[in-house]
């Protein structure tokens, strides 16, 4: 099992990695410089990609290696995966070892087993080579890795990273010895693969905004890792949406970030009656800081992405409508230049690296909670319906006095919505699939209208910021009226959402 930890780093800073003191004094030995050549392959439908396997022929110095990669995970940058190496005389794959390995009877399914796999991507870089003596006992191998990766057709892309593989010792003297080489040099985790950077130059796959996808909880689980399953679920969708490979994509790239992160949130919220959020305090803060990040530049997409077309609709040869256009453009572009840097940020990075270094240590087993200690003993299935019905309850409770509810009081309603549906998704497979998707479906419904009453309060809220002159605060007070009427309107669209919630069944 290779226990690794993948760091972008741009070239100008490698010559500073090596002169670092943290670096020289703990490199045992002297450095090692060589060209490596690796050769991906695969069968023409992506057999192994699609499995999650990577299999290469590399040539590191005058050694020809053979090497399948496949199972384990990637959480925040750490890799844990399994890896089968076999010593072959050239660039010719040895084909008896590869029906041997896990992924021979995956093989053994196609046409033909010589044909069936071809080079896919190629990777060419200059690795140098330390071994770092961080402790007794605790040995980290550092390679600095840069070069490119390329495919047919001339694709090309630059390959600059660090990778730091555990040779010895606890996995946490990754994370430290990352977050130690943060507080000198601009570092990014890579959650990638360089395989899978090969496969998507290779078959042109653009990254784009990516939805939460399903959470593999299981009942037989203990409830610590499906806190570690939920939460790095989120972290992985979060990673995913740190930048758009095109200017289109930003705005619903940079929502399903936001997506992620308040799921995030709302996983430590739910499982905090097991594990104590004095644990996760540092975690926590960052978690809102981020937020307060990328939150402002959402609020002014959704104004000039939905808001300002539905008063176009309305009004389409009103002229504040262009004026309102044109005045939200900076700080559009402000807001967007500060969520896209908080994403790029060293202080980003520090957070991923500490969350994982809370779950690798267990915080929260330095915090004195014996009710915490009996709800990390329980059943997973019994805790998450516990946990269900709370977040249902709650919810429940406004629905008493719907009627009468402020503004800011249904935005609490909206909030407890959301988590209650984030709860459901994250514990979906333990629960009677009909019941949940029906109860998933009612909640969407009602969490979409409450948040179109949310967009109207936030538009008030942006125009304020706009009206600096007469033209501009006429062209504000036009689309205060406008929004106060829709405001009415989904007002009066409340009961009916509600009341499918209501009638609901429950599935736990």
């Amino acid at each position: 099992m290779e226990i690794e930890l993948k760091l972008l780093i741009e070239a100008h800073d490698l010559p500073r990695l090596a002169r670092l003191a943290l670096v020289r004094r703990a490199t045992r030995g002297r450095p090692t410089t060589r060209q490596v050549h690796s050769v991906y392959y695969d069968t023409p439908q992506r057999l192994l990609r699609h499995q999650g396997y990577a299999l290469r022929l590399r040539r590191d110095g005058q050694q020809w290696v053979q090497t399948l990669k496949g199972g384990g995970r990637a959480e925040a940058g750490l890799h844990q995966r399994e890896e089968y190496d076999v010593p072959v005389a050239g660039q010719l794959l040895d084909l008896p070892a590869l029906w041997r390995s896990p992924a021979g009877g995956l093989l053994a399914g196609a046409s033909g087993r010589s044909a069936s796999l071809e080079p896919v991507f190629i990777t060419r870089f200059r690795r140098t080579r330390r071994i770092l003596e961080l402790s007794p006992g605790v040995e980290v191998e550092l390679c600095t890795d840069q070069g490119t990766i390329s495919a047919a057709g001339g694709k090309e892309e630059p390959l600059r990273e660090i990778e730091l593989e555990l040779l010895a010792g606890p996995p946490q003297a990754l994370l430290d010895l990352a977050l130690a080489l943060l507080e000198h040099l601009p570092l990014r985790l890579e959650n990638r693969s360089k395989s899978q950077r090969g496969y998507a130059l290779a078959d042109s796959l653009i990254p784009g905004p990516v939805k939460a996808g399903p959470v593999t909880v299981e009942a037989s689980m203990t409830v610590t890792e499906a806190f570690r399953r939920v939460c790095f679920s989120c972290v992985g969708q979060l990673q995913a949406n740190e930048s758009a490979a095109r200017p289109e994509d930003w705005p619903e790239t940079l929502h399903q970030a936001r997506v992620a992160l308040r799921r995030l949130r709302c996983c430590f919220s739910l499982f905090a009656p097991a594990f104590p959020r004095e644990a996760f305090a540092e975690v926590l803060d960052e978690l809102r800081w981020l937020s307060s990040q990328l939150g402002p530049a959402r609020d002014w997409d959704v104004f000039a992405e939905e808001t300002l077309p539905e008063l176009r609709a309305a009004l389409p040869a009103d002229p504040a409508v262009d004026l309102l256009e044109i005045a939200c453009a900076a700080p559009r572009q402000s807001s967007r230049q500060d969520a896209m840097e908080a994403l790029r940020s060293r202080r980003y990075t520090a957070l991923l690296l500490r969350l994982q270094s809370a779950f690798m240590g267990e915080a929260w087993e330095a915090v004195a909670d014996p009710a915490a200690q009996l709800h990390r003993a329980e059943p997973l299935q019994e805790f998450a319906s516990w946990l269900l019905r709370r977040r249902h309850r709650k919810v429940m409770r406004f629905g008493e006095t719907l009627a009468s509810l402020s503004l800011e009081e249904l935005h609490e309603l909206r909030i407890a919505v959301k988590k209650l549906r984030y709860s459901l998704e994250f514990f979906l497979p333990l629960l009677q699939s009909h019941r949940a998707a029906q109860l998933q479906q009612a909640l969407v419904q009602l969490q979409q209208a409450l948040g179109a009453l949310n967009d109207t309060a936030t538009a008030q809220r942006l125009l304020s910021a706009l009206a600096t002159d007469e033209r501009l605060r006429e062209a504000a007070a036009l689309m205060r009226g406008f929004g106060a009427a829709g405001t009415s309107a989904r007002l009066a669209s409340l009961p009916a959402a509600w009341k499918q919630v209501r009638r609901q069944r429950l599935p736990w």
